[in-house]
């Protein structure tokens, strides 16, 4: 075909294959078959988009699982195509397919390790796959060190490896591991040093350790990132929840109020401290009500109003909130939500009208769809 420069139609031969792979064990063949048709000729960027739907639209066999891993290879980000061939591979029982695939394209040094290179998050997905269709942390965690092997500045490899190692609760694992990222994290000026040292906070939290987590980000954190605004809400939240030591605690939110004043965090915590803390409901309401006069058009002060006076069983004012927010944010679903909220014990002909009007204004946000289920699941509909 190639040396008479023939021209032909993909979907032709791709039904051949499966009907070549209905007929008898012989998956090899289907291989090469399937292989040497991608590399036959060029396809263009109308052509390959519709291979791709023909493909997807196949009925799950390992006809269509080769085609994806092909397609895959041409466009390595896309990530409806891994989806797609997850589900496939699990539908035809042959996980090893799904993993081999992975293994062609990420650590392929032929090319360069290019696709890993490109899109380390490929090698999480490939990981999460391992633990969901192997129940092998261990295995997950050597392919996070394989691919660390070849890049090893990528912060979200580094952190996938945590985040696992704490979820297995293998805290002296965890413990080297903090000390291997902190000298990388320095001798290759890796990007996102700062969230690592938030996570090294929480893991000092998690040890107990907090006076030595106070330290580390008065010493450190704030002297090396001081407009990183978590830090302030760090040792805020160690004095409140930690210490139990609500004026230390004050005075830090105060601080970070002060240096980020539009940041709605702030305000938010420092107004709990006074009401969950000191049992002070007017001057947390008080906190709240001036941070919203600052910031007229935020919804996160507005909800936490909101569920404070509801808290307090004041529902006039919980509606006289909700009405007034959506007055300045109209189409925002937080505000919504709480609105949707409020009906409880309404009619189910003035739900409807609000449920439209809401879906309407939202453009049918997950937050509304989701209360609007709420609502008809408390109904017993």
């Amino acid at each position: 075909l190639e040396e008479i420069d023939s021209t032909f139609d993909y979907s032709q031969y791709i039904t051949k294959a499966i009907d070549l792979e209905n007929e008898q064990d012989s998956s090899f063949t289907i291989e090469l078959f399937i292989s040497s048709l991608f590399e036959f000729t060029t396809i263009d960027g109308n052509q390959l988009i519709t291979l791709i739907r023909f493909i997807e639209n196949l009925n799950d066999c390992l006809t269509k699982v080769l085609c994806l891993r092909e397609l895959l290879i041409i466009k390595p980000t896309r990530y409806s195509l891994w989806k797609s061939l997850q589900s496939t591979c699990v539908n035809i029982s042959n996980i090893p397919e799904l993993y081999k695939t992975y293994d062609i394209i990420l650590f392929n040094e032929k090319t360069g390790y290019s696709a890993l290179k490109e899109t380390p998050t490929l090698a999480l997905l490939y990981a999460k796959d391992i633990w969901k269709y192997s129940s092998s942390p261990d295995k997950a965690i050597a392919l996070i060190d394989q691919a660390l092997s070849i890049i090893r500045t990528s912060s979200d490899v580094w952190f996938a490896k945590l985040k696992i190692l704490c979820q297995l609760k293998r805290v002296d694992e965890v413990r080297k591991l903090f000390g291997e990222m902190f000298e990388m994290f320095d001798k290759e000026n890796v990007k996102g040093k700062e969230r690592l040292y938030i996570k090294y906070v929480s893991f000092l939290r998690y040890e107990g350790k907090f006076e030595v987590a106070v330290d580390f980000i008065k010493s450190k954190c704030m002297l090396e990132y001081p407009t990183f605004y978590k830090f302030y809400l760090q040792i805020g939240q160690i004095y409140e929840n930690d210490f139990g030591r609500f004026k230390e605690s004050i005075f830090w939110y105060s601080k970070g109020e002060q240096t980020f004043p539009q940041n709605s965090n702030f305000p938010i915590s420092l107004s709990n401290v006074y009401i969950h803390g000191l049992k002070n409901i007017a001057k947390g309401r008080s906190i709240l009500e001036m941070a919203l006069a600052k910031s007229p058009q935020n919804e996160t002060l507005y909800q936490s109003l909101i569920q404070l006076e509801k808290s307090q069983q004041n529902m006039d004012q919980v509606n006289l909130l909700i009405e007034r927010a959506l007055k300045v944010l109209p189409q925002h679903p937080v505000i919504w939500s709480e609105k949707l909220k409020s009906l409880s014990g309404r009619k189910s002909s003035t739900k409807k009208v609000i449920f439209k009007d809401a879906l309407t204004k939202t453009k049918n946000n997950y937050l509304v769809l989701l209360q609007i289920a709420i609502s008809f699941y408390e109904d017993g509909q």
